[in-house]
């Protein structure tokens, strides 16, 4: 797939003035792209999130700003901060975009295969604790990939780059009884290794599972520890 941005390019916000120079592609989908620029002239490294599809991006945004306004959301870690909403024009086209911190490490998706059980575990535990904190603030997502979450292997950490198909809740009070309990288990089968897992039938089903479609999260958390029956 084509990315809109190449490195080397310059873009310039409309209306902020803002100048950006590409460094380098992070992530590039049907919807959105993700890029390693350098602010100009300060020279400070930032994320640039770019889409044709305006309405997203803006919706986006302003979610992830008043989530970082939520104290306990934002000290999970797994939420970026972001500082600018701009466009630009480009071949005739007008494209939405914001700047964030640049996400460290690698996607999910690549880090799956080489991580251990307890790696895995620990960051499975991360995600599941935010997703409650979510929840609890009345948002849950409907389309989570592991290519839009970010590992540090360094530190064991995640981050989220995608919150475009995070929306309302619907039935609040079912999925946080559903995300607290598949935390109990996870915490109660943590040290008994691939035992405990195997012993959970719904993990088998979800192997098939290729792309996390969780209305309501569970899915993607069985998705999650599917991975670690399969790899480990």
């Amino acid at each position: 797939m084509d990315s809109i941005l190449k490195p080397g390019d310059i873009v310039r916000g409309r209306w902020t003035g803002n100048r950006f120079i590409v460094k380098a592609i992070i992530e590039v989908n049907t919807k959105w792209e993700l890029y390693k620029v350098q602010a100009l002239p300060t020279g400070l490294f930032f994320a640039l999130k770019v889409s044709g599809f305006i309405p997203d991006l803006s919706h986006e945004f302003r979610i992830i700003r008043d989530l970082n306004k939520k104290e306990n959301i934002r000290q999970t870690g797994l939420i970026p901060q972001v500082y600018i909403l701009d466009d630009f024009l480009l071949a005739k086209r007008h494209y939405r975009f914001y700047v964030m911190d640049v996400p460290c490490g690698e996607r999910l998706c690549s880090l799956l295969p080489f991580l251990r059980e307890r790696e895995m575990g620990w960051l499975f535990y991360q995600l599941s604790s935010f997703l409650h904190k979510l929840q609890s603030a009345g948002w849950e997502f409907t389309n989570l990939q592991p290519a839009s979450i970010f590992v540090d292997s360094g530190q064991a950490k995640l981050v989220v780059v995608d919150f475009t198909e995070l929306q309302p809740c619907k039935n609040l009070s079912q999925n946080l009884a559903r995300l607290e309990n598949e935390q109990t288990r996870w915490l109660l089968n943590s040290d008994s290794g691939k035992d405990g897992l195997k012993q959970d039938t719904s993990l088998e089903t979800a192997k098939t599972q290729i792309v996390v479609n969780a209305v309501g999260i569970f899915s993607f958390l069985l998705f999650l520890g599917s991975i670690i029956y399969t790899y480990f």
